[in-house]
């Protein structure tokens, strides 16, 4: 289906960049061992257990999917707080207390909400 997809919009499926990742239903109670194989171009697809697209990680279930993405949120968070340091963003030489807190809340806060 991905291929003849494909082929109609003219480009090609890169192999090595693709994967499959197969997402659990929240309401199963065992996990679904069952390996499903998927071909491009004759080639098998890898099978992952976490995959990024777009930035934000993906996973099997739900709960790991957000535990991932809330780790990275707060690392993307903490490093666009360091990257205004230098314009004042820090303590009694900087900014005044409503510029920052209306830079926290138009740039750091959207990171952190972002899933």
């Amino acid at each position: 289906m991905a291929e003849d997809f494909a082929n109609c919009a003219r480009y090609i499926l890169q192999q090595t960049k693709t994967e499959a990742l197969k997402v659990l239903p929240s309401d199963s109670k065992t996990p679904n061992t069952g390996t499903d194989n998927f071909d491009i171009y004759g080639k098998q697809i890898a099978n992952s257990k976490v995959s990024t697209h777009l930035g934000l990680k993906r996973s099997v279930t739900i709960k790991s999917s957000a535990e991932e993405n809330v780790d990275n949120n707060s690392q993307k968070a903490r490093r666009s707080v360091y990257s205004f340091m230098p314009t004042g963003f820090h303590g009694a030489g900087g900014l005044d207390i409503p510029t920052m807190l209306h830079i926290m809340k138009i740039f750091v806060i959207p990171i952190f909400l972002r899933t």
